[in-house]
């Protein structure tokens, strides 16, 4: 077999009619510690070969996994690929690389190799924090993803999907001999080195991942040259870093490159934003915007008070206005003054003037007030004249319409 190239590189070479690619590196366009293996690189190379006269193509894999929509779009491009493939996983296929490795016709793990299939995951939105409308879209867009990945995995394994989705969200590690026991390799190859690791950790892509087996850290410390153990010293200064990232004692070394690469992407997008020169600046342009917000805020709440005070002022004098024209009971002063000047307008515009009895009522007590259908009640009914009317004064003040009936209960028979 021909020397492997190293980590972070994705090399294409064909001769005698075979083809060999090997993704060495992470998947997309890479960031800040490797270039990455693009779908764009993988069907320029397949073209090149199948130019050559390649019938065979043989796929090297040792990759942290990556961008998602790369990964899918490198899988069809293998599947495209006319002649046999044959996939290799050398060290590990996690993520969307295990996805990849559903691309061959043969699927082959290397004997101290490894293959991890989970969920995906991602930012919120392009600022990494999000709204509650963008998680949820975010959220739905994940499940989307997930499904697509299940059904890869289900398409080779011969196992239903919602098995796949089973062990998708329980982050499964499989080693070689796992990984052909559930379908998704289909035989085992004996290594004579054991595969390069220590770059992988290196990668952000491990700081989304929560179950990575102890024993593939350790060797990837001892493959990157790393002591076993680090020195008091040593544990001092993580220790620090991690707490000016804002990450806990426990976090790993992968996870803080991570949270290093977000808020250096983080710096570079405010100073875009801002359209300031140096991260500083930024910074001070968006305080002095916060500052002028609550200013705002604080203006526009005390312009808020004038208006309701305003209108309060307003509300009264309709209000006023409306019982002394008899347009409005004084019954219905709190009423009144509960609504807006605009509804109080409209039910003063549509409540024509009262009776004048009910605006300005006339005190008398005499019974030759009463009409005579009304003296022939209190006659039949043995009713007091004088009250029959205070009570009929009453009624009018209160804005009701008065009838014998209403008068019966409140009149008391005559002595």
């Amino acid at each position: 077999m021909k020397p492997r190239p190293q980590l972070g590189k994705f090399v294409a070479r064909a001769s005698e009619g075979e083809a060999e690619l090997f993704i060495y590196s992470q998947i997309g366009g890479g960031g800040f510690w490797s270039e990455g293996v693009t779908a764009a690189q993988v069907a320029a190379a397949i073209a090149d070969c199948e130019k050559q006269g390649a019938k065979k193509l043989a796929i090297y894999i040792n990759s942290p996994g990556g961008d998602v929509f790369e990964g899918i779009a490198i899988l069809n491009c293998l599947k495209r690929f006319s002649g046999e493939k044959v996939v290799y996983v050398d060290g590990l296929a996690a993520s969307i690389a295990s996805v990849i490795a559903m691309a061959g016709d043969r699927r082959c793990m290397g004997s101290g190799a490894m293959m991890m299939v989970h969920d995906p995951s991602a930012f919120a939105s392009a600022r990494g924090v999000g709204t509650a409308a963008e998680m949820r879209a975010k959220a739905e867009d994940l499940d989307k993803i997930a499904t697509a990945m299940a059904g890869a995995y289900a398409e080779r394994t011969k196992k239903d999907e919602s098995a796949m989705r089973t062990i998708m969200r329980a982050e499964t590690w499989m080693t070689a001999a796992e990984a052909v026991e559930l379908g998704f390799a289909d035989e085992t190859y004996q290594q004579d080195d054991e595969p390069d690791a220590s770059a992988l950790l290196s990668s952000p892509v491990f700081a989304s991942f929560h179950n990575v087996p102890p024993t593939w850290l350790a060797r990837a410390k001892t493959s990157a040259g790393l002591p076993g153990k680090t020195s008091p010293k040593e544990q001092e200064t993580m220790k620090v870093l991690l707490a000016k990232l804002g990450l806990a004692d426990s976090a790993t070394e992968a996870q803080a490159v991570a949270m290093f690469d977000q808020l250096v992407g983080t710096s570079r997008k405010l100073i875009e934003i801002t359209g300031a020169a140096t991260e500083g600046q930024a910074l001070g342009t968006v305080s002095a915007w916060k500052a002028s917000h609550e200013k705002v805020a604080e203006l526009n709440a005390k312009m808020q008070k004038i208006e309701a005070d305003a209108a309060a002022v307003e509300v009264k004098a309709l209000t006023d206005g409306a019982i002394k024209e008899g347009r409005a009971a004084p019954a219905l002063r709190d009423w009144l003054l509960s609504q807006t000047p605009e509804s109080l307008k409209a039910f003063i515009a549509a409540s024509p003037p009262m009776h004048k009895a009910a605006r300005e009522p006339e005190h008398k007590t005499d019974s030759t007030t009463l009409s005579a259908e009304e003296q022939e009640v209190c006659r039949k009914m043995n009713l007091d004249p004088k009250k029959f009317l205070e009570g009929k004064q009453k009624a009018i003040n209160e804005g009701r319409v008065p009838d014998p009936q209403t008068f019966r209960s409140i009149a008391q028979p005559a002595a």
